[in-house]
C-alpha cells in the first residue's frame, strides 16, 4: 500500500513541477489594429502602473473595487497571476489580470478594465484574445470569470468570445451584493 502511496506522490509532484512555470511572465510585444499602435505588455508593481489602472477603474465604476494595495498584492504574485497592460503612447488605456489555478488548468480573468475613452475599439477583445493565446500557450484546458448579472454588455462580449454561463454566485459583488455569472469557456480543441 504505501509503494502505491509513493507512487502516486511522485507522479504528483512531476506533473504539478512539469506543468507549472515557476513565475508567470507576459513577453511585450507591439500590436496595430483599428488603426492604433498599441504596446502590450506585463504590468509593473510600480506606481506609475497602479496609478494608471486604478484611474481606469475610477473612470469605469465611480469608485474603486480594488484598492492600490490590492493591486500591488496582485501584481507581486508571480507564481500564479500575471496583469497584460494595453499601452497607447505611454498610457494604459487598458488592461487584464490573469490568475492561474495549475492543478485545474483554469486561467482565470481576475480584472479586466479599458478606459471609458477607448471604449468601442477592441481593446476588451483584444486583451481577452491575448488572454486565451496565453492560456493555450502554459497547456491551460479553460478559461473563466465572473460578471455581474446586469453588465449585459460585458456578458455579450464573452459570450461571442466563447465564454458560456457555469452557474449563478448570489451576493457575489461586496458593494451592492449583487450575483454574478460564473462563465468558463474551454481551451480543448479551440483554435488560436
Amino acid at each position: 500500500m504505501e509503494a502505491m502511496f509513493e507512487k502516486f506522490r511522485l507522479w504528483c509532484e512531476q506533473t504539478i513541477s512539469h506543468q507549472q512555470p515557476e513565475t508567470m511572465e507576459y513577453r511585450p510585444r507591439l500590436v496595430s489594429f483599428n488603426g492604433n499602435h498599441y504596446t502590450l505588455r506585463q504590468a509593473r508593481c510600480s506606481s506609475h502602473d497602479i496609478d494608471q489602472i486604478i484611474a481606469i477603474e475610477q473612470r469605469i465604476y465611480g469608485e474603486l473595487p480594488w484598492s492600490p494595495t490590492t493591486f500591488r498584492l496582485e501584481l507581486s504574485r508571480h507564481i500564479d497571476r500575471v496583469y497584460i497592460v494595453m499601452e497607447h503612447e505611454e498610457k494604459i488605456v487598458g488592461f487584464m489580470g490573469l490568475g492561474a489555478d495549475w492543478f485545474l488548468r483554469d486561467l482565470h480573468i481576475t480584472n479586466i478594465g479599458v478606459d471609458p475613452e477607448w471604449q468601442n475599439r477592441g481593446i476588451g477583445t483584444y486583451l481577452i484574445s491575448a488572454g486565451f493565446s496565453y492560456a493555450k500557450a502554459n497547456e491551460m484546458k479553460s478559461m473563466s470569470l465572473e460578471v455581474r448579472v446586469n453588465n449585459d454588455r460585458a456578458r455579450r462580449l464573452y459570450e461571442r468570445m466563447g465564454f458560456e454561463t457555469s452557474r449563478t454566485r448570489k451576493g457575489y459583488y461586496r458593494d451592492n451584493h449583487e450575483d454574478a455569472l460564473e462563465m468558463t469557456a474551454s481551451l480543448i480543441n479551440r483554435g488560436e
